[in-house]
């Protein structure tokens, strides 16, 4: 593989690849941008997948990685998430950070990864990249506040346009909880009511400390209600297209 190089994770549960259209439509965007070209299809995808054998209780993601020679399919296990994350919310940690490129999923910015070894054994979950005193994103995952009733991120051009937060865009329209495209001040995160996190392995998942201030996100019921819209969701999109396989 060379050094340019962009990516895609899909998670599979019960033998459904969640979300596959969506993750799709991202990838080919990122090669559009990247002069890449994909030559592979949904069903190149779910014939890597059977090929595996696995269990359909098993959940399982799979990394596509594209670069100039072509493209691979690797499995790996999820993000390791427990109950107790999402009773108590989890520990993130700020960190001075500019994204080169936030709409490209890119290979090459592998910020946790470096994170995770530089604060090992500190029980950090995430990391929030910030510059400007404005915080965006996750190194791996997407940000977002709440405050009176209403979700705070920033605008899709300046961070990675997540599928999880694509579905949590349209959930809060459905429920009729506004999302505001506005600034969250490093300096200010007191103010808000509440912070969560999505992704591709999470889901929703809530927020309980940012460096050393504590926030009780998990049991904001804004963020509740979210929470289990999005859970539903993707119960139901599996049950369809389990149908479908």
């Amino acid at each position: 593989m060379s050094d340019k190089k962009i990516y895609e994770v899909i998670r599979f549960e019960k033998g459904v690849a969640i979300f596959m259209e969506d993750h799709l439509e991202r990838l080919i965007k990122s090669a559009r941008v990247s002069n890449l070209a994909i030559s592979f299809t949904e069903k190149d995808i779910y014939n890597k997948y059977n090929s595996q054998n696995f269990n359909d209780d098993k959940i399982i993601n799979i990394r596509i990685e594209v670069d100039e020679n072509g493209y691979s399919f690797n499995f790996a296990e999820p993000v390791k998430t427990d109950s107790k994350m999402y009773i108590d919310g989890v520990n993130v940690l700020t960190v001075m950070q500019e994204r080169k490129n936030p709409n490209v999923k890119s290979s090459e910015q592998s910020y946790f990864s470096r994170l995770s070894e530089q604060y090992k054994g500190q029980n950090i979950f995430e990391f929030i990249l910030y510059d400007n005193n404005v915080l965006k994103e996750g190194t791996r995952s997407n940000f977002f506040g709440v405050k009176d009733g209403k979700i705070y991120t920033q605008d899709n051009k300046a961070v990675l346009m997540g599928v999880t937060r694509k579905k949590v865009f349209m959930l809060a329209e459905s429920l009729g909880i506004p999302i505001c495209y506005d600034d969250i001040y490093f300096d200010k995160i007191e103010d808000m009511d509440a912070f969560f996190i999505t992704g591709t392995s999470i889901g929703v998942m809530p927020i309980g400390k940012i460096d050393d201030t504590f926030f009780a996100s998990a049991g904001n019921g804004t963020l509740v209600k979210l929470r289990n819209a999005y859970d539903n969701y993707v119960k139901e999109y599996i049950k369809i297209h389990k149908k479908q396989a």
